[in-house]
């Protein structure tokens, strides 16, 4: 007689996708309503980590967030500095998630005091077409 009974061998299977189901924001008229899941709840993951400030809000650690406010916030700021580390911003910001690696592709255009841009942003599932604005006062 054994004194450890023996084990079954158990076949464990690693699940290799990253899930990414969450709650689906509507900005438009601030509710959180249903669910969004794949490349949507990545492009919402993303704008989320654009449009908010980094060391702004105490709910998140300071590695989340953006600083794309500072960098256009300030008004002796050229709009050729902001062409040179817009790209930096936003990989500094995106890279963070484990599900973002890199952006290509970044085209920024000015009008007046705004600025908007759009790239291309490598995920886990693939790419995705980002745009986005901001205020350059």
């Amino acid at each position: 007689m054994a004194i450890f009974p023996e084990v079954p061998e158990v076949d464990i299977k690693v699940e290799t996708q990253i899930p990414n189901r969450t709650y689906k924001l509507n900005l438009d008229n601030g509710r959180i309503a249903g669910y969004v899941d794949g490349d949507d709840a990545l492009q919402q993951a993303a704008s989320k980590a654009l449009y908010t400030p980094r060391f702004a809000c105490y709910a998140y650690d300071d590695q989340y967030g953006s600083e794309i406010n500072s960098l256009m916030g300030n008004t002796e700021t050229t709009r050729e500095y902001i062409e040179s580390e817009m790209e930096f911003i936003l990989q500094d910001t995106l890279c963070q998630d484990g599900r973002f690696s890199s952006i290509e592709d970044l085209k920024i255009q000015f009008d007046s005091d705004d600025a908007y841009f759009e790239f291309v942003l490598n995920t886990i599932m693939g790419q995705i077409h980002m745009e986005g604005e901001t205020n350059h006062v």
